[in-house]
């Protein structure tokens, strides 16, 4: 169901931290998983709460370990291996999208992602690490109320690996493997 695909993405953008520019480049990038493969979607909005499963995604990698869902082409994802097991989720929904981040750790065989989300970063603390504040406009999809730029911070993967270990997340994913 390509529709959970496009939820787990909106759900991510809104109000999340977020560039101009990639923040990673091809070099860096790796494949967390098999490609093509095919998950179950849960979803949970407290890091207690049970999960709740939301349908199926597929997703396929390219020669260049671009990621794509199945069903469309438009969104792409690639992944970046900061830890053993764990990896920055660098994606874009379009070529004029800003570009998003999340963190995905493998754990047990399963895919854990969550996004952090710009109203639950210490938004002083942000600046001082050189981050920059971007209010929405009214009626901005991709971004309904703020981002956290990270565009002029030179150590992006360090404010990056900040936010995840410190900060709730916006959105709880977990994806588990259909074989």
């Amino acid at each position: 169901m390509h529709r959970w695909g496009l939820l787990l993405i909106a759900g991510a953008l809104a109000s999340c931290v977020s560039s101009t520019n990639p923040a990673f480049g091809p070099d860096t990038r790796v494949l967390p998983f098999a490609s093509p493969a095919k998950f179950e979607l849960y979803e949970r909005s407290d890091s207690r709460g049970s999960w709740t499963k939301k349908g199926t995604i597929s997703f396929v990698a390219d020669a260049n370990l671009v990621v794509r869902e199945s069903s469309q082409q438009r969104w792409t994802y690639t992944f970046h291996a900061f830890e053993p097991r764990r990896f920055v989720i660098q994606f874009r929904p379009g070529d004029e999208a800003p570009f998003s981040y999340g963190l995905l750790e493998i754990r047990n065989g399963e895919a854990f992602a969550k996004f952090v989300g710009c109203e639950n970063v210490d938004q002083t603390a942000f600046r001082a690490k050189g981050g920059l504040i971007n209010r929405a406009e009214k009626g901005d999809f991709f971004s309904p109320t703020s981002r956290c730029l990270i565009d002029n911070i030179s150590d992006r993967l360090a404010i990056l690996k900040w936010a995840f270990e410190n900060f709730a997340p916006l959105d709880d994913w977990r994806l588990v493997p259909i074989k």
